[in-house]
């Protein structure tokens, strides 16, 4: 321990062993007015709040008022922000197979969708929140996270933490295991991860989804017309125009409309899900495999202070791929002040090994400290501290319990032999 450590008790909560309560809420995100915003400060980047030039009723979240901006999406946001993020299967869109936002939430959520687009120079959507958390220990989030689509490597979502400007700590971080992504076990491909949960009628996973835009009345109009109609085209994949994808076999055209031009296929299939704070081991995905229901991840901060600096960093290239985020909470629990224990040098509430070792690792320092209020008779490290520390070892902050590894007075005094007997070795 370096002589800065000594200097450092010198702090006014290091006069006392701190002890911490039951977790309480100290703040978050709900991303509506007045629910759960309870933080220091918020600054979302792009700020796309209000833009909704199709006037769906969304607080905001468009980024362009073109008809392909439709796709491209970042900020708060509601279910009409875009039919990729709403499910209307139960609503008004029974065919609806695709969507993560049901018809009964009607609130607003933080929503994500190829911020990689000519409207967004920063390719990126940032929120950065401040709390404060001084006078609190054992600091945690808890975020809700719901994505679908067929996400690539390169599609990232993190989101960091620093207390009072220290080293930055990641809390969540995104991962997609595809063939271009080193991580990637053995064996797994790009149809890897099948997460919708319904099953189709003979009950076996369903490896593809609907495509609710696919017209059976189109796609023959195109196909059996002698020429190619206007509005309408083959698609790239379709080499041979025979209206069928070469690669999966399923129908397809483009269609040209007030919108765009869009590659119209009648499926779609499961791809490359994401997963947040995973990791492989022993050749398996072990985390957090988001679908279109939301999964709660926790996630601890280490470290006290005074001011809390939360940094979420969204990056997606394409669409559909809606990745949500919502109900961020931040729990903590209140440090409190219990007297001093004589010779608990680290401040961890038992004279031990750590603060024997404090001692003998700055002896001699000129650094006169105390966390226990009591004056001493010598301004440096010396015989004194070590005396504190071997004639209280064991001592803890609320009685000891049966079992507790006090020394034997022998085993004081060897150590205090040891101690002396490396002390010489040390400045023979």
């Amino acid at each position: 321990m370096s002589t800065y450590r000594l200097l450092a008790v010198l702090s006014p909560l290091a006069l006392a062993a701190p002890s911490l309560a039951q977790p309480v809420v100290l703040g978050g995100d709900g991303f509506d007015p007045g629910v759960n915003e309870n933080f220091a400060s918020r600054s979302i980047t792009p700020d796309n709040a209000g833009n909704d030039p199709f006037g769906s009723g969304s607080p905001g979240g468009a980024f362009g008022t073109s008809g392909s901006a439709r796709f491209d999406v970042f900020g708060i946001a509601n279910r009409n922000v875009g039919f990729t993020f709403a499910d209307d299967t139960a609503g008004s869109f029974a065919a609806d197979e695709f969507g993560i936002i049901e018809t009964d939430k009607t609130d607003n959520f933080l929503a994500f969708q190829d911020t990689q687009n000519d409207n967004n120079p920063i390719g990126v959507g940032r929120v950065v929140w401040t709390f404060d958390v001084s006078g609190y220990g054992n600091l945690s989030t808890s975020l809700d996270f719901a994505a679908l689509g067929n996400f690539e490597f390169d599609d990232t979502f993190t989101l960091t933490a620093s207390i009072d400007g220290g080293p930055t700590q990641t809390l969540y971080q995104s991962s997609v295991f595809d063939e271009v992504n080193p991580a990637t076990p053995d064996g797994f491909d790009r149809n890897y991860g099948i997460f919708l949960e319904a099953d189709d009628p003979s009950g076996s996973p369903r490896v593809n989804y609907g495509n609710g835009f696919f017209d059976l009345a189109e796609w023959e109009f195109l196909t059996l017309s002698p020429t190619v109609p206007d509005g309408f085209a083959f698609a790239d994949s379709d080499a041979d125009q025979d209206g069928f994808d070469d690669l999966t076999g399923y129908r397809i055209y483009v269609e040209t409309n007030n919108f765009g031009t869009f590659t119209t296929p009648e499926f779609f299939d499961f791809f490359d899900p994401i997963w947040i704070n995973a990791e492989v081991v022993d050749g398996q995905v072990v985390g957090t495999q988001l679908d279109n229901e939301f999964n709660t991840v926790e996630a601890a901060i280490d470290g006290t202070g005074d001011l809390l600096t939360l940094e979420l960093i969204g990056d997606f290239n394409s669409d559909p791929e809606p990745f949500v985020v919502d109900n961020l909470v931040l729990s903590g629990e209140e440090i409190t002040v219990i007297d001093g224990i004589v010779g608990d040098y680290d401040d961890s509430g038992q004279v031990e090994q750590g603060d024997l070792n404090l001692v003998l690792n700055n002896w001699g320092a000129a650094a006169p400290f105390d966390p226990n209020g009591d004056p001493f008779s010598t301004p440096n490290v010396d015989q004194e501290e070590l005396n504190r520390v071997l004639n209280n070892w064991g001592s803890t902050a609320a009685p000891s319990f049966e079992g507790a590894a006090v020394p034997e007075p022998a085993t004081l005094a060897l150590l205090g032999g040891l101690a002396l007997a490396g002390l010489r070795r040390r400045t023979a």
